[in-house]
Order: structure tokens, then sequence, then C-alpha cells
């Protein structure tokens, strides 16, 4: 399922996502199959989609927020001086790059809206977090 968000990158963070899904897989089937019915029952319910939104959460937090961060630093600069372009390493990060990473982040805020998945969902800083925030998610949804 992680798949379908590391196809295109490059290998290395491909590989470093699939890894932290992979790690975390058991411990989120291990929750969802626990009798603690207060914090973890809905996600046994949507055992499905709760793993995409975990691939979702994990691409969000190794992808999106770094390139959103490196967009508004480089933001930073323009505004502080007449700069066109940024090189990090052997990469030019120029205006064009800033505007692609703003319509990528767009259509991923309108992606939640439109199946009213709260962007902190995406925000965790464990999993067992996720997994209650997720839950709480759910039961909202449904109830």
């Amino acid at each position: 399922m992680i798949d379908t968000f590391t196809k295109n990158l490059p290998q290395q963070l491909a590989v470093q996502i699939q890894e932290q899904y992979n790690s975390f897989l058991p411990i989120f089937k291990a929750y969802s199959d626990s009798e603690n019915s207060i914090h973890y029952s809905e996600i046994s319910l949507n055992y499905e989609i709760s793993c995409f939104i975990l691939g979702l959460a994990i691409f969000y937090k190794s992808v999106v927020i770094p390139l959103r961060e490196a967009n508004l630093s480089f933001k930073d600069f323009q505004n502080q001086e007449s700069v066109r372009s940024v090189q990090i390493g052997k990469y030019v990060f120029s205006n064009n790059d800033g505007r692609q990473i703003q319509a990528m982040y767009r259509e991923l805020l309108d992606i939640l809206a439109k199946y009213r998945i709260p962007e902190y969902i995406l925000l965790f800083s464990d999993i067992k977090e996720f997994g209650r925030n997720l839950n709480s998610y759910f039961k909202n949804r449904h109830g």
C-alpha cells in the first residue's frame, strides 16, 4: 500500500519511507486487534483505509513537510534580496519549484478536505498517538 506514495521518489527516500511504514505496521495491527475498544475499535473496522492513511501520514512527514519548508525558506531569501534561485547541493531551487510545491500542497489539502480528513491526523509523534487520533476521527465521522 505504501508503494502508492513511494513509486516516484528517489530510491533512498523510498526505502526509508518503506522501512518506517513496515516498522509501524505490526504495532498498528496490534492496536487494531487489541481489546482496547476505547482507543482503537474504529481502526479495526476501517483497517485498510487506516493503513492507507498511515502511509499518507509518513509520506506527508517525510516528503511534503520538508518540501514545503524548503519553499518557505526560499521565499524568505527572495524577500530579503533579489534572489532568483538557491543552490542546494547540485540542485538549483527556483521559483518554478516553489510554484510546483505550492500546487502539490494545495492538491493534498483539497484531497484531505474532500474526504474530511483533518491535517492534524497526518502529524503525529508516535504510532500510538496516530492510532488514537485516527480512531477518534473515524468515531466522529461516523457518529
